[in-house]
């Protein structure tokens, strides 16, 4: 967790949509995955003021989301880290859908959406 909150805002790309679906577009879909759960996180702490702890987990951050956030940020933020769990644990394929899903999730965290 600490490496995820690292260098906060200025450690993230300019456009972390665009980054994370150039990951996606060169074969790297974890690293895509996991640029967009970091990016998350950042917006967590720096936007929504969630107090993530470096020892948090990704289950201790999404219950530290879901008891400080109106429900849909919660769930915005819930669908990305479940995308970062299923390709980074499970090993399961991130699909291009799945991966548009939850980058409309990361934007509505941002305030973009």
């Amino acid at each position: 967790m600490e490496e995820a909150l690292e260098g906060g805002e200025d450690s993230l790309p300019g456009d972390v949509a665009a980054a994370v679906r150039a990951k996606f577009a060169a074969g790297r879909p974890i690293e895509a995955a996991g640029l967009l759960y970091r990016a998350s996180l950042v917006r967590l702490v720096e936007t929504h003021r969630v107090p993530i702890d470096v020892a948090d987990t990704e289950s201790a951050c999404l219950r530290r989301a879901q008891r400080q956030l109106a429900a849909p940020l919660a769930d915005a933020f819930r669908s990305v880290t479940h995308l970062w769990q299923s390709g980074a644990y499970a090993a399961l394929a991130v699909e291009h859908e799945q991966l548009e899903a939850a980058i409309g999730a990361y934007l509505h965290l941002e305030g973009s959406a």
